[in-house]
């Protein structure tokens, strides 16, 4: 069966300014075997989703609880 892939989009576009908001929290429970994640994003200055703005966290695979991950916004220029 084909893997399930999540995704977060919001109508208006979620704007954070990382010199105020230091950490995106996320919170997830990866039923997968998947053990790495991916958050693509868009800046104000390169606008558009491409395969070169993204960030990588580490999964809980197979996991039945939730995990806490925090993305930091300064990394995302």
């Amino acid at each position: 069966s084909a893997p399930k892939e999540a995704g977060l989009l919001t109508p208006s576009g979620m704007k954070l300014n990382g010199d105020v908001y230091k950490y995106l929290v996320l919170k997830v429970k990866n039923e997968t075997s998947s053990t790495i994640g991916q958050m693509y994003f868009e800046t104000t200055t390169n606008p558009g989703f491409n395969g070169t703005k993204y960030f990588s966290f580490a999964l809980q695979p197979n996991s039945t609880e939730f995990q806490t991950i925090y993305i930091p916004l300064n990394t995302m220029a």
